[in-house]
């Protein structure tokens, strides 16, 4: 029979540091779906010509979200109506 020897402690701490960087990073991902799933229901589906549409994406600009208790930076999408006029 063998026997080995982990280091509990050290082995609870990795794994809760593997844990929240995988919980940080499906947050941000659901936080990106969200934006682009609003864009799209603001402006329509990218690259369709719309007769209707009434909004414009207008690119991308650096910004930030709060997220677990930071900063973090993020590209949010910028969107115009017909008029020129940010939403």
């Amino acid at each position: 029979m063998v026997r080995l020897a982990f280091p509990m402690g050290e082995l609870v701490a990795r794994l809760r540091e593997g844990l929240e960087s995988l919980a940080c990073q499906a947050g941000l991902l659901l936080a990106e779906a969200v934006v682009r799933d609003e864009v799209e229901s603001c402006v329509g589906p990218a690259h369709a010509r719309l007769p209707e549409r009434h909004a414009y994406r207008w690119g991308q600009e650096a910004g930030y979200i709060a997220f677990a208790g930071r900063k973090v930076a993020f590209r949010r999408p910028r969107v115009r109506n017909g008029a020129g006029v940010r939403s």
